[in-house]
C-alpha cells in the first residue's frame, strides 16, 4: 500500500472513530449531532462507510469480550476474524510479522507469498482499547480491497459476517453471528412478526395467499388459500414487487387493513378487513389419544408453553374433564428460548428448582424456580428424547425427571447445557454469545452429558413394542449406579464421554415404538411409579 493511501486510510479512520466517540457521549435524542450541534458527516472511503462499520465492530468485539462465558483474548479475536478475509477471497490472508499486521496474497504452487500491504501495528493485548482494534481492522479490510476484486466487490454485510463468524467460531461451538437478513428470519422464529399471518406470492393481479397461519389474522378475517389480494386501503397492488407487498400489508398491531380479493367463483371483488397481531409460528402438534394429549414440541419459540398448556387442556375438555397422561415429544428440538422451557417446566411442578446458570458475565448468574403453576397434578407424564434433543429440550426433560414428575424414554441427548445471550449489532445483525452453563435441579450440568432417560432404547434396531417392554421390565436398563454417577455433578469431559456410553445419542425422530413405550408406561402404575421414584431424593436448593 503505497504512502498516499495509507495516510488517507488513517486520516478516515480516524475521522471514523472521532465520531463514534462523539455520538456515544450524546444524549440518545442528539447521538448524530457533532458538540457544535451541526449533524456528522459518516465517513465513506473505497465505497464502506467507515463511520457505520467502526460502530459495528467496536461494539461486536466489546460484547465478545464481555460476555463470552470464558474470556478471550482480545487480539486474538481480531486477528482471528480478519482471517476469514479468506471467507470470500481465499488466496488472501492476514499475517502477523514482527508485531504488524501484513495482508498477503497466497500463490500456491510453492510460489512464495506477496505482500499486499501493511495494515498496522498490533495493539496490545491486555491494554489496547477495542476501538485501536476496530481501526486496525478497518485499515486490514481496506488494504485488502485494494489488491483484491473479490474483497472490493464485497458488501459491508459481506465483511461482517467473515470477521464475526470465524472470530467466533474459534470460541465456541454454539455462539454465532447472524447476518442483517438472517437476523430477520431467526426473530420471525423466536419472537413472530407483525402482519396478516399468511404466506404470498406476487402475481400480476397482486399478491396471491399460499398459505395461512391457523387462527392468524388472515383466517379469522375470511381468507382463503388462492385468494388474490389486489389492493389494500384502495391502494392497487397489481404488479407490486414482493418486498413493497409485504411492507404494504404488514403493519403495526391491532391496525386494521380493508382488503379488496378476488376469490374463484366469485363474481366481483370481496372486501374483508382484517386486523393485523403478532404471528408466532406453531412450534406445537396436539393430539388426544384415548384421553392422553400427545405433543410434538419442534422448538421453543415465545409461545411455545402457552401452545402446550392449551394443548392440555384441550384434551382434558374433549375427555369430558378427564386427562389420562401427557407425553411430551422432545426428539430432534434443538430448543430455543429459555424462559419458555422455565415456564413450561412450571407447568407441571407444586416447587423446587428447575434449573441454574452459571457464568462469567454477573447477568449470567440465575437461579429458577417454580411457581407452583402445576395445571396437570397427579397425572402421569412421559418424555421422549432422542440424540437431537438439545439446550432448552434438555432443561424440561431434566427438571421433571429430577423431581420424578415425568418418566424420560429415549437415547441419551445432545447434551447442550450451554446458554447463548442475543445482541443486537448497530446494523440489524445480531450475535449469539455462549455466555452462561445449564445445571439440572440436583446440580448436574448438562453441557457435555445431556439426559440420561429412565428407559434407553439406544441400541435396539427396529425393536418390537413387546421386545422393548421386555427389556425395560428387566429392571436393568439403565442401572442405578449409572443412574446416580449421572446424576452427580461433574463437569469433567472425561467422565462425561464415559457415562455417555450407557445409552447413546441416536436420532429417532420418526420411530414408532419410542412412542408405544411411552404410552405402555402411562398404563402400567407400578412400572411407572418405580421408574420415576428417586432413589436419592436429595435435590439441589437455591443456595
Amino acid at each position: 500500500m503505497n504512502v498516499l493511501l495509507r495516510s488517507n486510510v488513517a486520516r478516515a479512520l480516524v475521522l471514523a472513530c472521532t465520531a463514534l466517540t462523539l455520538a456515544a457521549c450524546a444524549d440518545a435524542p442528539t447521538q448524530r449531532l457533532t458538540t457544535t450541534g451541526r449533524r456528522m458527516q459518516p465517513v465513506i472511503m473505497d465505497g464502506l462507510n467507515l463511520t457505520a462499520m467502526n460502530q459495528v465492530f467496536v461494539q461486536g468485539f466489546t460484547e465478545i469480550k464481555d460476555r463470552m462465558l470464558e474470556d478471550p483474548s482480545v487480539d486474538k479475536v481480531v486477528l482471528d476474524g480478519l482471517a476469514g478475509l479468506s471467507k470470500i477471497d481465499p488466496e488472501v490472508n492476514v499475517v502477523v510479522v514482527d508485531g504488524r499486521v501484513k495482508i498477503r496474497r497466497e500463490l500456491g504452487d510453492g510460489a512464495a507469498p506477496v505482500d499486499l500491504g501493511d495494515a498496522g501495528a498490533v495493539p496490545p493485548p491486555t491494554k489496547g482499547p477495542i476501538a485501536l482494534w476496530s481501526r486496525l481492522t478497518l485499515t486490514a479490510i481496506i488494504t485488502a480491497r485494494q489488491s483484491s476484486p473479490l474483497l472490493h466487490a464485497a458488501e459491508a454485510e459481506d465483511l461482517y459476517s467473515a470477521v464475526f463468524t470465524t472470530a467466533i467460531a474459534k470460541l465456541d461451538p454454539y455462539s454465532h453471528y447472524s447476518s442483517r437478513r438472517d437476523a430477520v428470519r431467526t426473530r420471525l422464529i423466536r419472537d413472530g412478526v407483525i402482519g396478516l399471518g399468511i404466506r404470498m406470492v406476487a402475481v400480476d393481479e397482486g399478491a396471491q395467499v399460499q398459505a395461512i397461519v391457523s387462527e392468524g389474522p388472515g383466517e379469522k378475517a375470511g381468507l382463503e388459500i388462492n385468494d388474490i389480494i389486489t389492493a389494500a386501503d384502495g391502494k392497487s397492488l397489481a404488479k407490486m414487487p414482493f418486498a413493497a407487498l409485504r411492507r404494504t400489508l404488514d403493519g403495526s398491531v391491532d391496525t386494521m387493513v380493508s382488503l379488496t380479493v378476488k376469490r374463484a367463483g366469485v363474481d366481483g371483488p370481496l372486501l374483508i378487513m382484517a386486523k393485523r397481531d403478532l404471528i408466532v409460528p406453531d412450534t406445537v402438534t396436539v393430539k388426544n389419544v384415548d384421553g392422553v394429549a400427545e405433543m410434538k414440541i419442534r422448538s421453543f419459540n415465545q409461545r411455545t408453553a402457552a401452545a402446550v398448556e392449551r394443548g392440555v387442556n384441550a384434551v382434558r375438555a374433549e375427555n369430558h374433564g378427564v386427562l389420562k397422561g401427557i407425553i411430551l415429544d422432545f426428539r430432534s428440538d434443538p430448543g430455543g428460548l429459555l424462559d419458555q422451557a422455565v415456564d413450561m417446566s412450571d407447568l407441571f411442578l407444586d416447587s423446587g428448582a428447575i434449573t441454574s446458570l452459571d457464568g462469567r458475565h454477573p447477568g449470567a448468574k440465575q437461579y429458577y424456580a417454580a411457581q407452583g403453576r402445576n395445571i396437570a397434578p397427579n397425572v402421569p407424564m412421559a418424555i421422549i428424547v432422542d440424540g437431537r434433543t438439545a439446550s432448552a429440550a434438555e432443561i424440561v426433560a431434566a427438571a421433571l425427571q429430577d423431581w420424578g414428575r415425568a418418566v424420560v424414554v429415549g437415547t441419551g441427548t445432545l447434551g447442550k447445557g450451554s446458554v447463548q445471550t442475543v445482541v443486537r449489532l448497530p446494523n440489524g445483525g445480531e450475535m449469539g454469545l455462549t455466555w452462561a452453563h445449564a445445571t439440572t435441579p440436583r446440580g448436574a450440568s448438562l453441557h457435555g452429558l445431556g439426559i440420561l432417560p429412565d428407559v434407553c432404547l439406544a441400541g435396539l434396531p427396529g425393536p418390537t413394542l413387546p421386545q422393548a417392554m421386555g427389556y425395560v421390565a428387566a429392571g436393568t436398563n439403565p442401572s442405578a449406579d449409572v443412574k446416580r454417577r449421572w446424576r452427580a455433578p461433574h463437569d469433567d469431559a472425561e467422565t462425561h464421554a464415559a457415562l455417555r456410553k450407557a445409552c447413546p445419542a441416536e436420532a429417532h425422530l420418526d420411530r414408532d415404538v419410542d412412542t408405544e413405550v411411552a404410552r405402555k408406561l402411562l398404563t402400567d402404575p407400578k412400572l411407572y411409579a418405580r421408574l420415576t421414584t428417586p432413589e436419592d431424593p436429595q435435590l439441589a436448593n437455591k443456595p
